[in-house]
């Protein structure tokens, strides 16, 4: 049996991995698997999980989007690390969108490292009651 993770309205959990004998006995007697992880993230951690899936993605991320759901301004939040991949060419901007250009893609964790940094954490924390009240 597989980790199953899932997600809904904001809130992430994550069901059994690996069934020992005594865990997949209890399974079979029950039909369902017993949630391991249940978490609500906070908005930085949000904002992030937001980032990450939409980096991995040729399309990148709408920054109307992400206003529109964390209430917080993309280029903002990022600041001056924007502005140094933007330069660099690791990220490129076309309309709305910001995403990591082709020739970085391999260097997309590192990417998203740097732009977790500590100015993501500060400004992610003051949009938190803003996420929070949705």
């Amino acid at each position: 049996m597989r980790a199953q993770p899932s997600s809904y309205a904001g809130r992430r959990w994550k069901k059994h991995a690996v069934c020992w004998s005594a865990t997949f006995a209890s399974i079979a007697r029950s039909g369902t698997a017993d949630c391991v992880e249940d978490e609500m993230p906070d908005a930085a951690t949000a904002m992030l999980d937001y980032l990450t899936l939409g980096f991995r993605l040729r399309e990148g991320v709408s920054q109307r989007a992400f206003a529109e759901r964390f209430g917080v301004d993309l280029q903002s939040l990022l600041g001056g690390e924007l502005d140094w991949f933007l330069a660099g060419g690791a990220l490129e901007l076309e309309g709305d969108r910001i995403r990591i250009s082709a020739d970085h893609q391999l260097l997309t964790n590192e990417i998203l490292v740097r732009l977790e940094g500590s100015r993501f954490r500060s400004g992610a924390k003051s949009a938190s009651r803003r996420f929070a009240a949705r």
